[in-house]
């Protein structure tokens, strides 16, 4: 017997917090989020858009959290391994930062494309370059900017040669 998806307890709070984060009242979605992780711990989805909450109000240090929690569930989901290993290359702060684990998650994220994803690519060149592997950053950003396609965004793509250009130079790439 199927059940009405509307009288899902936890329908109405997931409902909210994806039109609360569409509306980048992330503050707001947050104790909802929460509520549907307290209760559902399996809930991948419901965590990572708890991330992408602490992503909107700038705490990082939770957002990664919130990305390892959603990985310990759905460790093959692309966007939790993408946005978790950009946060531990690129992030302005050492305590957040971590190369090692970076290039770990990034290699999980290209497998799932076997290699041929351009974006998951250049995650994978910027945490090689954080962790002060700059030969394979290099050969991994070129690959990933041959792998574009002629109606690529023109703003990713010079992005990307931007980071090129930084490991060439022997230097990792940092949000700002």
């Amino acid at each position: 017997m199927r059940t009405c998806l509307a009288a899902h307890p936890f329908w109405k709070p997931r409902k909210l917090a994806l039109v609360y984060l569409k509306q980048k009242k992330y503050a707001a979605a947050l104790p909802l989020l929460k509520r549907v992780t307290r209760a559902q711990p399996g809930n991948a989805v419901a965590h990572v858009n708890t991330a992408s909450a602490w992503l909107g109000l700038k705490d990082y240090g939770k957002a990664v959290a919130s990305y390892r929690a959603t990985l310990k569930t759905a460790p093959r989901m692309p966007k939790a391994l993408n946005n978790l290993a950009w946060i531990l290359a690129t992030h302005p702060d050492p305590k957040i930062r971590s190369g090692a684990e970076a290039v770990t998650v990034a290699e999980r994220l290209c497998e799932l494309s076997k290699y041929t994803s351009p974006l998951s690519l250049d995650t994978l060149a910027t945490a090689y370059a954080e962790a002060g592997r700059f030969a394979e950053a290099l050969a991994t950003a070129e690959k990933a900017i041959e792998l574009l396609t002629p109606s690529a965004d023109a703003v990713k793509v010079g992005d990307m040669k931007f980071r090129l250009e930084l490991y060439k130079e022997k230097k990792p790439y940092r949000d700002q």
